[in-house]
């Protein structure tokens, strides 16, 4: 395979999804499997799991000030930056 040079916007897109457009609707298809779509609803449903679970534990560790202790670790975070402007 030579490589060409082309002056045209968007030329290298247009080519690899014109050589790819075959591949696209097997990978849709595959996806619509029963297995694939059970192992997407496991994998959500842990990580939502443990974001609640963890987020009811910093809730409980700082009396619901979290909304608090965040943008004063973000404003911290900016001062310290300013040094660098």
């Amino acid at each position: 395979m030579e490589i060409s040079i082309f002056f045209r916007p968007f030329h290298g897109l247009f080519v690899d999804i014109r050589n790819k457009l075959p591949f696209y609707i097997s990978d849709f298809t595959d996806c619509a499997s029963l297995q694939c779509l059970a192992a997407t609803l496991y994998l959500y449903l842990v990580c939502l799991c443990s974001v609640v679970a963890f987020g009811g534990m910093l809730g409980s560790a700082t009396e619901n000030y979290m909304v608090r202790l965040f943008m004063s670790i973000i404003v911290d975070e900016l001062k310290s930056y300013r040094y660098f402007f």
